[in-house]
């Protein structure tokens, strides 16, 4: 068993060789790669385990120095939003923020996580694309199974003429002999090698340089992209639906580079770019105002017609939407077939939505809630009415020592869900209006449950798998009830009309029941 089967050029193993007292395979190519008795996996755990427990050894005071002597070196070349990938104890992301850099970083190691520094592996991470102005890397590349996934990675959150600064050992120079280590250090690459890569992966060359004899300094930039403009209605639901068949999509039209969505503007809130910016297989690029009568938006979300329009605006390659088409009852499996169903991708979580999930799970256990009377929800309140609505969180909150943070946008104030926030029972809390896309997303995300009326905010509980109540009304086709989020989400759809308390809040303890949470919150309560 060897951990790297491959070059990175795609070939096999061509020669054994012992160097340094390290074993490596030499490929025909040229490039050296460490020999490891490892999987991935073990490698993983090896690094969560050992490296900080022995193998590391260098001081925070020792990072810093080294931190600061970098920055000095690479002046204004390091600006804007910079990330520091393999940030380790976050010694360079310091420096930089004191050098009045918008700095983040990213490591895989648990020690290193901070709210600067984000816990996970790069794609794991899945930060925006075209995100930062500048990336840094320092004695990372080295360690990376994978080295041309990995600057792919890079490249793509990289904004088109943005920096990534690569620091990299000397393998084959005298000064750099130390840097032969055992299992950590996979790839001995050659300066030339190094470039080579970082073309082949679609970066410009910029420089190279010695700061010292042992290591190699390359500066390269990210390429300008030409991009297919998609346009998506107004909506974080409406857009998720999309999302989940984009990549079958972009595969069928032979889409290579990531796609710019834009956004339909019809006025509200603005929640739908901040969900997009989420999603790392697109750029979110903008909302579009198109203030104009056209028999497209008529058959896009009222009709059972087509899902996609090839050029239906000027500068707008697409427009993609299941609206209709799942108003009249039909699945996201049963249209456009041939587009696979992605319900749960990789989504990027925020420091500021940790953080404020955080703050949420202080006050112990709750609930989202998430209620309106806006337009068509008028028909859901004569049906189910306010007082049933206190009645049953009442039972849901009495039962499973849940508190209710009532949840919603600017447009929902001074509506239901705030009315009954103000004056439901005394730990009712107020955020109607008073959140960020990012906070909305902490607070679903420490929840014990999500409850209310369909909408994007509620569909992104039942997708980020928390327990999911949603009052329905005949108002929809009976099978969009259930179209809307993943089937194997833990959510229940009931419907409205006839709807008692008591039989809303024995829905609540079931999923609860099922799901473990009602044990959890039992617990905590």
């Amino acid at each position: 068993m060897t951990l790297l089967k491959r070059c990175i050029c795609g070939e096999a193993v061509i020669g054994v060789d012992t160097w340094n007292g390290i074993p490596i395979l030499r490929c025909g190519c040229g490039i050296a790669r460490q020999d490891v008795d490892m999987t991935e996996e073990q490698l993983a755990a090896w690094y969560e385990t050992r490296y900080y427990d022995g193998v590391y050894t260098h001081t925070r005071e020792h990072d810093l120095d080294v931190a600061a002597r970098r920055m000095r070196a690479y002046g204004a070349r390091a600006s804007g939003k910079l990330l520091d990938v393999g940030a380790g104890n976050g010694a360079f992301v310091q420096i930089a923020m004191e050098a009045g850099l918008d700095a983040w970083g990213q490591d895989p190691a648990v020690q290193n996580e901070s709210d600067r520094t984000y816990l996970g592996h790069l794609a794991d991470v899945a930060f925006p694309t075209a995100d930062f102005d500048t990336i840094t890397m320092h004695d990372v590349l080295e360690h990376v199974p994978d080295p041309v996934a990995f600057l792919t990675e890079v490249k793509r959150i990289l904004k088109p003429g943005g920096r990534l600064i690569l620091d990299f050992p000397r393998f084959w120079d005298a000064a750099g002999r130390h840097h032969w280590k055992r299992i950590e250090h996979l790839w001995m690459l050659t300066g030339n090698q190094l470039m080579d890569l970082l073309q082949r992966v679609g970066f410009d060359v910029e420089r190279a340089c010695n700061p010292i004899p042992s290591k190699i300094v390359i500066e390269v930039r990210a390429p300008a992209v030409l991009r297919t403009r998609i346009l998506v209605p107004a909506g974080i639901g409406d857009a998720y639906w999309v999302m989940t068949k984009l990549r079958g999509f972009m595969r069928e039209k032979g889409i290579v580079e990531l796609p710019e969505i834009v956004v339909q503007d019809a006025g509200g809130p603005k929640r739908t770019q901040p969900f997009l910016r989420t999603v790392p297989f697109v750029h979110a690029g903008g909302y579009e105002l198109l203030r104009t009568r056209h028999n497209i938006w008529k058959e896009a979300y009222l009709e059972d017609g087509r899902t996609s329009f090839e050029h239906p605006f000027p500068g707008i390659d697409w427009f993609i939407a299941y609206n209709g088409v799942m108003k009249y009852g039909k699945s996201l499996a049963q249209v456009d077939p041939q587009w696979p169903v992605e319900w749960r991708f990789k989504q990027h979580v925020t420091k500021a939505s940790l953080a404020f999930k955080k703050e949420c799970q202080a006050g112990g256990p709750y609930a989202i809630v998430y209620l309106t009377d806006g337009g068509m929800y008028q028909e859901w309140l004569k049906a189910f009415t306010p007082q049933q609505i206190v009645k049953t969180l009442q039972l849901v909150g009495r039962a499973h020592g849940l508190r209710m943070i009532f949840i919603g946008a600017e447009w929902d104030k001074q509506m239901t869900g705030e009315r009954l926030a103000q004056y439901g029972d005394a730990e009712w809390v107020d955020l109607v209006g008073e959140t960020t896309y990012d906070q909305m997303v902490g607070a679903l995300l420490g929840a014990s449950l999500v409850f209310g009326y369909p909408a994007g905010n509620t569909i992104l509980g039942a997708v980020f798998g928390v327990p999911t109540v949603l009052l329905w009304h005949p108002y929809f086709h009976v099978n969009f009830w259930t179209n809307t989020c993943p089937p194997d989400a833990p959510y229940v759809a009931l419907n409205v009309v006839g709807l008692t308390p008591r039989a809303c809040a024995d829905a609540v303890d079931e999923i609860l029941h099922k799901t473990g949470m009602c044990q959890k919150v039992s617990v905590h309560a």
